[in-house]
């Protein structure tokens, strides 16, 4: 934390480090990932937090997708980062569909944090 110019946290704050991108923890939800992008759960990798880019291993996933419109909505154009509606479908995803309970199972630094959080808040 130093390297952050981070001294002493207050009691009252918790900080936590997300290592790999986000899309790490919503491909640890195989099951969930597969339905929701119409693809098949082998397909889905299953230790995605050793993936040194999680969200290019998500637009393979996607790319294999049976619904035309969801690769075209999410994977980039030549030239983008996302696709123009990746947001908006991965927003989806996660708030609706996402189960944290199954993303555990496949992403160990999701669990660590949910018990440290558990522990900081007291449970």
């Amino acid at each position: 934390m130093n390297d952050w110019r981070v001294g002493t946290l207050p009691q009252s704050m918790l900080l936590r480090i997300a290592v790999r991108e986000i899309e790490a923890w919503l491909l640890a939800d195989r099951k969930g990932i597969a339905d929701f992008l119409h693809t098949a759960v082998k397909k889905v990798p299953t230790a995605p937090e050793l993936l040194s880019n999680p969200k290019l291993a998500l637009f393979g996933v996607i790319r294999k997708s049976r619904k035309r419109r969801l690769v075209k909505d999410m994977v980039p154009l030549p030239g983008a980062h996302i696709g123009p509606l990746y947001n908006d479908r991965m927003c989806d995803f996660a708030m609706n569909y996402w189960k944290i309970e199954a993303a555990v199972e496949n992403a160990p630094s999701l669990a660590r944090n949910l018990r440290r959080i558990s522990d900081f808040l007291g449970g």
